[in-house]
């Protein structure tokens, strides 16, 4: 990058490299081949001269595998309701979706999470200091987080409602969107401590 003169920014808005494939690939940590790829035609070097390339393979998620079956058994089911098929061999007769297993989530303890918030309350930056309260008072997801407005706040009742998100994609960049779920879309009460902490920041 210095031989070629060519910064981060360059990177991440000239030529439009995503920024946490970007900041893995400085770290030292791994990318796809396809970003790898992509960085190296910028600096005009062969990829092999910058990565380690290492095949690896992953098994699809369960919610993925399910996913497919059940667009299998609907494509089957319309093939035998047209008689296109004698048999619907995707029914569940012969499509088993089994038990998911179930994931480990990571969260804060009582301690780690007060620890976590006296560090956060004693950050200058008023910004930093509102989200983080956000997350940690109200367990909102960071895509809810990025797009609240005003308007979703009630300072008077106390609430916050949550009705649209953030996302990344390559071919769109960052887009708003409703949640996946009608669940996900709620209203939530908040404390007073994260009402004065967004009143403070509002004024």
């Amino acid at each position: 990058m210095n031989e070629k003169n060519i910064k981060y920014k360059d990177f991440r808005y000239n030529f439009n490299i995503n920024s946490g494939s970007l900041a893995n690939a400085l770290k030292g940590k791994n990318v796809s081949l396809e970003y790898a790829q992509g960085m190296a035609d910028i600096l005009g070097v062969k990829v092999e001269s910058v990565f380690f390339i290492e095949k690896t393979t992953k098994l699809y998620a369960a919610a993925t595998i399910e996913k497919v079956k059940r667009a299998t058994q609907c494509i089957f089911a319309m093939a035998k309701r047209q008689r296109l098929v004698e048999y619907n061999f995707a029914s569940t007769e012969y499509i088993s979706f089994g038990r998911r297993a179930k994931r480990s989530i990571k969260f804060l303890d009582d301690k780690q999470a007060k620890q976590f918030y006296s560090i956060v309350m004693n950050c200058e930056d008023i910004r930093i200091r509102t989200a983080f309260n956000i997350f940690i008072l109200t367990g909102m997801r960071r895509g809810e987080v990025a797009v609240l407005e005003w308007g979703d706040i009630d300072f008077e009742n106390g609430t916050i409602h949550i009705c649209r998100t953030s996302n990344h994609s390559k071919s769109k960049g960052i887009y708003t969107k409703e949640p996946k779920t009608e669940n996900s879309i709620r209203t939530m009460s908040i404390s007073n401590v994260l009402v004065e902490q967004l009143s403070e920041y509002r004024e």
